[in-house]
């Protein structure tokens, strides 16, 4: 897919008690309402990057524009239009908010998370799997992960790989946050467990990422 046919939303969450009340179902779609006058076309293909307060990482899911409010029929039915997501990724809201009732976490994310990919390996115990990240922050990344993944809540050690000159390979120690098994991004959200010193480098990764990226 390319940016060319779809639309890009993003859409944050303070909880998961609200990202299930913004969850709807409406004229057989399950999706969410946007409030917005956005000039879109019913049927256009959306990407929506989700998230939720308390994940490390936001979740792309895909959907379409189901239908639109072209003028308002009172206070609880405002002008907007309703993003239906594809079955699969309905389903995934779902599973983000049972992890999230029964894994509770704080919710005070303080650290600013960048869109990053960098070659990484996951050792866990006695297998290495390949894989790189999806975003980055000071205390955590998302990183999509093929082959079997670990459990909630184990003890990995993460090695990235930036092939950037000044930076090295970074070895850090994290435990599963939480997973994410669909097919096409397969990955977990890790919370990293290193000290100061690692979280120096990982300023100095997330810094010259963005550098390259400016400069490119």
């Amino acid at each position: 897919m390319t940016k060319e046919n779809f639309r890009e939303i993003g859409v944050g969450f303070r909880s998961g008690r609200e990202l299930e009340s913004k969850f709807q179902h409406l004229e057989g779609a399950s999706g969410f309402f946007f409030h917005q006058q956005d000039h879109v076309r019913v049927g256009e293909r959306v990407m929506l990057m989700v998230d939720v307060k308390g994940m490390d990482s936001g979740v792309l899911m895909e959907g379409s524009v189901a239908w639109r409010r072209m003028v308002a029929r009172g206070k609880d039915m405002p002008t907007g239009f309703f993003v239906g997501l594809t079955r699969r990724d309905a389903a995934r809201v779902g599973k983000i908010l049972a992890y999230l009732k029964e894994h509770p976490r704080r919710t005070d994310r303080q650290c600013q998370r960048y869109s990053i990919i960098v070659p990484a390996s996951c050792n866990m115990g006695d297998r290495s799997l390949d894989a790189e990240t999806r975003n980055i922050s000071l205390g955590g990344a998302f990183i999509r992960c093929p082959g079997c993944l670990p459990e909630l809540g184990d003890e990995i050690v993460v090695t990235f790989s930036p092939g950037m000159r000044g930076l090295g390979k970074l070895r850090l120690s994290a435990q599963v946050a939480w997973l994410d098994d669909d097919y096409d991004v397969k990955g977990m959200g890790v919370e990293f467990k290193s000290g100061w010193l690692a979280r120096r480098r990982i300023d100095s990764l997330i810094k010259a990422n963005r550098r390259e990226r400016v400069l490119s």
